[in-house]
């Protein structure tokens, strides 16, 4: 939503979220998103449950690997399902042990507001 609303000329990259937040009619003339998500199904991709079981090793992964939430539950349900490989930008997942990523050259990390 952030990156559509940059797009349109609606916020600016450094202001998007507060102004998001602060503007909600704006945050109503974004529709990308939703487009993008009626069409996971067409992109032959598995939406894993968010379990207790993950949510619980999560915080065994923040502790272990110093990762803020998001990143950890990712880390824990990429443990819970064998996953070894993650394709990211995010810098933060280089320090987690038994974890490879790879750095498409085509993904640019941005930074968070």
């Amino acid at each position: 939503m952030v990156a559509e609303a940059i797009a349109k000329g609606l916020v600016t990259a450094k202001t998007a979220v507060r102004k998001l937040r602060e503007q909600p009619e704006l945050v109503n003339q974004l529709i990308q998103y939703q487009d993008d998500v009626d069409k996971i199904p067409q992109m032959n991709l598995t939406i894993l449950d968010l379990t207790r079981e993950v949510v619980k090793g999560s915080a065994e992964v923040r502790k272990d690997e110093g990762l803020l939430t998001n990143d950890s539950l990712v880390v824990a349900c990429m443990r819970e399902q064998g996953i070894t490989k993650l394709a990211t930008a995010n810098g933060d997942f280089d320090r987690v042990n038994r974890l490879e990523v790879c750095k498409p050259t085509d993904l640019q990390e941005r930074e968070s507001p």
